[in-house]
Parts: structure tokens; C-alpha cells; sequence
């Protein structure tokens, strides 16, 4: 059995080697498929080609209070995001519906006043399912800072 298989894989070698663009099309091709797959998806997850680019993290504050400004302050401090104030949440789901952010942070109104209260203070995250390593990143880094 080891016998047969050995002289298979023998036979295999030996019509391999005669054939120059064979070996040449069978050690290029899969290297240019798996470039172009990885600059293709590196731009559909919201990264650059090079993975240098931070993410576009809208931030929309309807509280206006504390809680909204210490959550841009610690975002701004992280290379991974670049924190966008926008005016409202249509704004922020907007800009997350047209695919220019894959996550967008609602700070509520009476936020800083619950805080203040020793109220628990829930933020929203809108997000686009189909960026799941963004919106996974980006919820990591706002559960950090919660």
C-alpha cells in the first residue's frame, strides 16, 4: 500500500518537473490570489491595504454634559479611532448607513445627570453588522473606557 502510494507521488514529481510553467503557475498563482483577497478585504472590514488606517468613530452627544466630553477626551487619546463629533443620532446612523463609519457612539440625554444620580448610564452603539472586526474593536475600546 505504502508502496503504491510512494510511487504515485513519485510519478506525480516526475510529470511536475517537465513541466516548467506548471510549477511556475502552480507557486505564483496562489500568492497573487491570496494579495488581491487581502487588499480586497482589508478595505471591506475598514482598514487601508497597509492596516494603518484608524477607524472614523462619529460621536453623537444628545446630553451635552460630562459624560459625552470625558468619553471624546478618552477616544481622541487612542490611534485606532478618529473621533467625529456630529450634531444627532440621525446624523451619527447616517453616517454608518452610508458606510463612511461601521460604528457610531450615542451619548442619551440626562446621561451626566444619572451619572451624577448613581444611575447606571447606558450608551448606544449603532453599527453596520457586516464591519464585525470594526464594531468588535470599537466596542472593545468603549467598554475600556465605560
Amino acid at each position: 500500500m505504502m508502496r503504491a502510494l510512494a510511487a504515485a507521488i513519485g510519478k506525480d514529481f516526475r510529470l511536475l518537473a517537465r513541466d516548467r510553467a506548471g510549477v511556475v503557475f502552480l507557486t505564483i498563482a496562489p500568492i497573487v490570489v491570496i494579495t488581491v483577497a487581502g487588499f480586497s478585504l482589508a478595505t471591506l472590514y475598514g482598514a487601508g491595504p497597509r492596516g494603518d488606517t484608524a477607524y472614523v468613530l462619529p460621536i453623537a452627544d444628545e446630553d451635552g454634559g460630562r459624560v459625552g466630553r470625558a468619553f471624546r477626551h478618552a477616544l481622541a487619546r487612542h490611534e485606532a479611532v478618529t473621533v467625529e463629533t456630529v450634531a444627532t443620532r440621525a446624523d451619527a446612523a447616517a453616517r454608518v448607513g452610508d458606510q463612511r463609519a461601521g460604528v457610531a457612539l450615542v451619548i442619551p440625554p440626562g446621561a451626566s445627570r444619572a451619572l451624577a444620580d448613581g444611575e447606571p448610564v447606558d450608551v448606544e452603539l449603532l453599527t453596520d453588522p457586516v464591519k464585525y472586526l470594526e464594531v468588535a474593536n470599537v466596542r472593545a475600546l468603549v467598554q475600556e473606557i465605560r
